[in-house]
């Protein structure tokens, strides 16, 4: 076997190291983020582009044309764009609310409320479920001569979905607001850039399209997409501040709504489970000196992870009034199974005067600790206590019907009967609530 002969070296180009090893690596410099909020906030960045104008057609439309159309389209349409949205007020949008999930008691109960009350007398006194299908009957069948204006449709919807949310049929409201197909299209700006939908039916929006297609990280990415056009509309203001449209209250709202979004961005990332990177999320935000709530919510979230040093780190921070940080210390307390200290702090908080509800959450928590330490009697009276006093809320009873699954062999019927005890006070809430 004849041996190979020696290779000769590769003449012609040949490929140079793009390693230079004079190069000393720097360490990357925070930029400023969509949610931060510095003060004065964002001078670095520049104003974004106004939308750019659409046809009108409908987003369920087959014929909608999938590219966006020039700017220049702006000058073929008047200042006010007419959009037609009868697609909103289609009957086959909305879903039947079953009753099975309704207790009895509140199906039956006198103290409901009839077909004729108004809308804004089921809201105020806590019938979502009633004002749900109110409102989804004014969207399909209006009484009124004259047809809905924009505004009112948009009005009903944000009423529909967010009393199904607050009666826990999340999921059909996932469903239903798949009508609109995107909200950030277009089809919903009138000529000069402006939104026709209300801010809070978009940002309830996204969080219900997530759930609708289980992706959470697409409520993320319009999160920040909301956050661009709240960044924008607080540069625009602040650069022509004696503009009588750009007041400071007009700043303080898009600087509130910023702040809003950047804590809902932190609650998905809870809903995907991934707590370390909400906590994160929260510490890097430049926030004011005073703004002790998003301190607290950072504390709460710290709680829930378990990193209860971390929460003691943060509470002195919190500041703000007496009783926000006694709650914190309290709930931590928890967190370390101190429940005898825990129960005496509790108790201490709802006899506090001035703080109302929170004398009522303090009651709860006094219960569940009772309920720890295993003094399921007293942890029953203090419950029922606040239902005979008017009071009602779905950790209340909760929490009371899991006390009679562990104290009776017939919790089924003491869980009625506190349904039946709610309804009498003109309440309404679902099976779930009594663990039916």
């Amino acid at each position: 076997m004849s041996s190979l002969p020696p290779t000769s070296p590769v003449k012609g180009h040949t490929r140079a190291s793009s390693t230079d090893e004079r190069r000393v690596s720097v360490p990357r410099r925070r930029t400023k983020g969509p949610l931060d909020l510095g003060d004065p906030p964002f001078k670095d960045h520049p104003l974004p582009t106004s939308p750019t104008a659409a046809p009108i057609f409908s987003p369920a439309s087959p014929t909608a044309p999938k590219q966006q159309m020039s700017s220049g389209l702006f000058d073929m349409y008047p200042p006010t764009i007419s959009r037609d949205f009868s697609y909103l007020l289609h009957p086959q949008n909305f879903h039947p609310l079953p009753q099975h999930t309704i207790p009895a008691a509140f199906r039956t109960s006198a103290h409901q409320p009839t077909a004729s009350t108004s809308l804004h007398t089921l809201l105020s006194t806590g019938h979502f479920r009633a004002a749900a299908i109110t409102a989804a009957n004014q969207l399909t069948n209006p009484t009124s001569p004259t047809p809905l204006t924009t505004e009112e449709i948009f009005e009903l919807w944000y009423i529909r979905l967010s009393s199904l949310i607050l009666i826990g049929s999340t999921s059909t409201a996932a469903q239903e607001i798949k009508v609109f197909s995107d909200l950030g299209s277009n089809f919903y700006r009138d000529a000069r850039g402006g939104h026709l939908a209300p801010w809070e039916l978009r940002v309830l929006a996204v969080r219900l399209q997530a759930i609708g297609v289980s992706d959470w990280r697409r409520s993320i990415a319009l999160y920040y997409e909301l956050a661009r056009e709240a960044r924008g509309e607080i540069l625009k203001r602040e650069a022509k501040p004696d503009s009588p449209e750009h007041s400071v209250e007009e700043i303080s709202l898009w600087r509130g709504r910023l702040r809003d979004l950047g804590i809902r961005v932190a609650s998905a990332l809870v809903e995907m489970g991934d707590m370390a990177a909400a906590s994160r999320h929260l510490e890097g935000f430049r926030v004011s000196a005073d703004d002790h709530e998003l301190k607290a919510i950072l504390c709460l979230l710290y709680v829930r992870i378990g990193n209860l040093a971390a929460a003691k780190k943060v509470l002195p921070a919190v500041g703000g009034e007496d009783i926000c940080e006694r709650i914190l210390s309290t709930l931590i307390l928890m967190g370390e199974a101190k429940w005898e200290e825990a129960a005496v702090a509790w108790g201490e908080i709802s006899g506090t005067r001035g703080i109302e509800e929170g004398g009522d959450m303090a009651s709860n928590n006094l219960a569940v600790c009772l309920l720890y330490m295993g003094d399921l009697k007293e942890a029953r009276s203090v419950l029922e206590s606040l239902i005979d006093n008017g009071t009602s809320f779905t950790g209340l009873t909760f929490n009371l019907s899991t006390i009679y699954e562990l104290c009776s062999d017939n919790s089924k019927v003491l869980k009625a009967s506190l349904a039946e005890r709610i309804a009498a006070q003109g309440k309404e809430m679902t099976g779930a609530s009594f663990k039916m």
